[in-house]
């Protein structure tokens, strides 16, 4: 399975005036332990985004630090450390997080956003009451690919009595959630 996970800092310096910059204002880069084999830090489009990601190849608990240092001429200021683990397990299980679901009563789209690590993932939505097949076995549509953040979305008529209903939410790894699907508003 991939994996990705969003590395983002704030603060710190910014371009000065007359300074000749090139939008990543700092660099990140693992300077303790390690990180699971098969993962990498990468920055991504070059203006300080971050992730780690590929695809884990050894189950564990991997601790590993991760500096941050300005990228300025004339320095910026001085650098920070983080600490952090991340746990690769062995089985199919996942933990998914959904924000939420909307209906948008002008272009007929349901749309559900969440948050999975495993970004390879198909999704499906259901009915939670009826059963209803609204989506089956579907990609993500990645909007931050970089972070496992998540919309499923698909065209249709609003599948909900006019109260909303509950949706549950599935992925073929075996994740479950049910999520509120409001009443439209015009």
């Amino acid at each position: 399975m991939s994996f990705a996970a969003g590395m983002y800092g704030t603060g710190g310096p910014t371009c000065t005036p007359g300074a000749v910059c090139n939008g990543n204002n700092f660099v990140m880069s693992v300077v303790g332990g390690s990180l699971p084999p098969g993962l990498q830090l990468d920055e991504q489009f070059n203006v300080n985004y971050w992730t780690i990601d590929g695809t884990p190849t050894q189950a564990g608990t991997y601790a590993f630090t991760v500096q941050i240092s300005p990228n300025q001429p004339g320095g910026g200021g001085p650098s920070t450390t983080q600490q952090l683990t991340i746990t690769i397990g062995t089985g199919n299980s996942d933990r998914a997080v959904m924000k939420g679901a909307g209906w948008d009563v002008h272009t007929g789209v349901l749309a559900i956003s969440g948050w999975d690590a495993n970004i390879s993932a198909l999704w499906s939505v259901s009915v939670t009451s009826t059963g209803r097949v609204l989506i089956s076995n579907q990609p993500r549509t990645a909007y931050y690919p970089i972070d496992g953040s998540l919309v499923v979305r698909k065209g249709m008529g609003y599948p909900c009595p006019f109260g909303g209903c509950d949706l549950t939410v599935t992925n073929n790894l075996g994740s479950s959630v049910t999520v509120f699907l409001g009443k439209p508003i015009y």
